[in-house]
């Protein structure tokens, strides 16, 4: 065969080739914990391929299972997020810790959990590792499990004494992960087993809340036959309805308001579900809106009504007709004194002649007009956060025509995001 190098090991080992393997060591021991920057050691490049006569015979040789690859990894990490019960049993003999952790503070049994590795989970709590070990986020295992969607970890991890409410530091509970995923069998398994439907977490954000995103009919259901409430605010005064316009959810908007959701409650800067609508343009939340019972001309805390909204987000003149035509007043001013039309004229934005009849020119800007007042000239939230400037503000600031430097939106005209639970 001729002179064999010790980095031969690492193909040897990847093909599954043991007798390469043992003629290799034998012939360069140190082969046996060489380190690879893309495989790690022969010892990760076994569990990684899940030889595990090779594993074991690495382990024979000298190869130390607290070795870390590049990523900090040892063998136990991998092996626990492959699910390589074999492997495991192997690593145990030779010493190895089940309660390492990882650089983000992960333990094998939350990589196993993670991972859906059941067999790797009844290992390793089979040998008494504790099963609910925290995290830096203070998430147990059982967080892993349901966030990815793996129903029988879950079950098995119940089964073994997982604490089913446990919060973690934004105080989710795991019911809230699987409501802010949308997920239907874990949501139904988590309540029959006992899940508390009406937890909330830091900022008193509920199920309806984390549902609001990626929620059905069908799960909304269920949450209110086990004692949801629609009408819950959340530390910013949101009800789940506002969330859900926020989100753009219409299907939820509607069955929400079906069920007896307030379509004019006002968040804590006097926010109402339509403002909300307005301020994304989106049409189809607002028709909902408008024809469940909304106030067109609701002012918020800064004295704005959704048409004022709609003005300064860029919305375009057929927009702002569909808002007038559902009776909307462009008269009415806000704190500051500026009509929607004002604002319009103001920024050279477009605006409907009359309702049902939309310009097809940009009105020019009235030299008569007072300049607008700026954002801290009349109470208001405060500014949105980056994501929501780069994902809102700046695409409304496009639509605005001819303008070389369009304003931003005035105080008062973009809320806060609502946070997303479990996300």
């Amino acid at each position: 065969m001729g002179f064999l190098l010790p980095e031969e090991i690492f193909p040897a080992v990847r093909v599954g080739d043991l007798e390469l393997v043992k003629k290799i060591v034998r012939a360069h021991p140190p082969a046996a914990v060489l380190s690879h920057p893309t495989y790690g050691t022969p010892l990760h490049a076994a569990i990684a391929e899940g030889k595990a006569e090779i594993a074991a015979f690495l382990l024979e040789a000298g190869a130390d299972p607290r070795q870390k690859d590049a990523a900090g990894m040892t063998a136990v990490h991998l092996a626990a997020t492959r699910g390589d019960r074999a492997i495991l049993q192997h690593l145990v003999e030779a010493g190895a810790s089940l309660e390492e952790r990882d650089p983000a503070g992960q333990t094998p049994l939350h990589l196993a959990a993670a991972a859906g590795r059941k067999e790797a989970v009844a290992f390793l709590l089979g040998r008494k590792v504790p099963v609910d070990l925290l995290d830096p986020a203070d998430e147990s295992p059982l967080f892993k499990a349901v966030r990815n969607g793996h129903l029988e970890v879950v079950r098995l991890l119940l089964d073994r004494g997982a604490e089913l409410d446990r919060d973690n530091k934004a105080g989710q509970t795991p019911l809230l992960v699987a409501a802010a995923s949308g997920q239907e069998r874990m949501l139904q398994f988590l309540i029959d087993r006992g899940a508390d439907v009406l937890a909330v977490d830091r900022k008193a954000k509920g199920i309806l809340h984390a549902l609001a995103a990626r929620g059905t009919r069908d799960l909304i259901s269920l949450a209110l036959r086990h004692g949801a409430d629609l009408a819950w605010r959340d530390a910013d005064g949101e009800t789940p309805l506002h969330h859900a316009v926020f989100m753009g959810n219409s299907e939820l908007v509607e069955y929400f308001l079906v069920r007896g959701a307030a379509p004019d409650a006002q968040d804590e800067e006097g926010w109402a579900p339509l403002h909300w609508a307005a301020w994304r343009k989106d049409r189809r939340c607002a028709e909902i809106l408008l024809g469940r019972g909304a106030d067109p001309n609701l002012r918020n805390r800064a004295g704005r009504t959704p048409l004022h909204l709609a003005v300064l987000l860029g919305a375009d003149a057929t927009f702002l007709a569909f808002l007038l035509e559902r009776g909307a007043d462009p008269a009415l001013a806000d704190a500051a004194g500026a009509t929607p039309r004002d604002l319009a004229m103001r920024h050279g934005l477009p605006w409907p002649v009359t309702p049902g009849r939309v310009s097809s020119t940009s009105a020019p800007p009235s030299a008569s007009l007072a300049p607008l007042p700026s954002a801290s000239a009349s109470p208001s939230p405060s500014a949105p956060p980056s994501s929501v400037a780069g994902s809102e503000a700046a695409p409304a600031a496009a639509e605005v025509a001819g303008q070389a430097a369009p304003p931003e939106p005035l105080a008062g005209s973009a809320p806060p995001p609502p946070d997303s639970p479990g996300s």
